[in-house]
């Protein structure tokens, strides 16, 4: 199936969000995952489906000062 992945189309196998973060070349330890505009609790990752379509955005949360 082909989802948007931070903007850019991307083809995946994955059928839950953890399965989607687990394929990521780079495992990110903060962040936030918005799914077609909603704000996905991390403790809803493993029963959040992915579909065919879907927009997903990944915020990476940084430490400044």
């Amino acid at each position: 199936m082909q989802i948007k992945l931070n903007g850019k189309k991307v083809e995946t196998q994955a059928k839950t969000i953890a399965e989607l973060i687990a394929t990521l070349p780079e495992k990110p330890s903060a962040f936030a995952l918005v799914l077609n505009g909603q704000i996905i609790p991390k403790s809803d990752f493993n029963e959040t489906l992915v579909n065919d379509g879907d927009n997903i955005e990944i915020f990476m949360l940084m430490a400044g000062g």
